[in-house]
C-alpha cells in the first residue's frame, strides 16, 4: 500500500463518522447527507451550506469558467473539498453515527449488515 494511502486510512480509522460514511453504499450516503441536513441538532451553517454546495456544483456559474483547461475544474474540486471539510467539522460525530446505524452501518464491519450475507452460495443455482 502506498504511503499516502496508509495516511488516508489512518485518518479515516481515527474518525468513526468518516468510516461510517465511507462504509455505506452510495445511495445510503446520499440518504445520510439528506438526514443530516434535515436534523435540527446539526449546526445551521452546515444545514444551509450543504444544499448551497450542491446548487453551486450544478449551476453553470463558476468562479473560474470550466472552458479554461484544468483551472476550470480545479476550482470546483477545491470548493467541494473545503465544503466537505467544513461540514465534517460542524456536524457532531455522534449524530452522523446515529443516522449511519439507522441506515445499516455496524461499527467494526467493513460494510452494512445487509451486505454481509450473500443470498446464495457460490456455485449453487439461485
Amino acid at each position: 500500500m502506498a504511503l499516502g494511502m496508509k495516511k488516508i486510512k489512518q485518518r479515516i480509522d481515527a474518525n468513526p463518522a468518516a468510516a461510517a460514511f465511507l462504509a455505506l453504499p452510495w445511495r445510503k450516503r446520499a440518504r445520510l447527507a439528506g438526514r443530516l441536513v434535515r436534523d435540527s441538532r446539526v449546526h445551521p451553517a452546515a444545514r444551509i451550506g450543504f444544499p448551497i454546495l450542491i446548487l453551486y456544483l450544478l449551476s453553470p456559474i463558476d468562479l473560474i469558467p470550466d472552458f479554461i483547461p484544468v483551472l476550470g475544474y480545479v476550482d470546483d474540486l477545491l470548493i467541494l473539498l473545503l465544503a466537505l471539510w467544513a461540514f465534517s467539522k460542524l456536524v457532531p460525530q455522534e449524530i452522523v453515527l446515529g443516522h449511519a446505524r439507522d441506515l445499516g452501518y455496524r461499527p467494526g464491519g467493513d460494510r452494512p449488515e445487509s451486505m454481509h450475507k450473500p443470498n446464495h452460495q457460490i456455485g449453487e443455482p439461485e
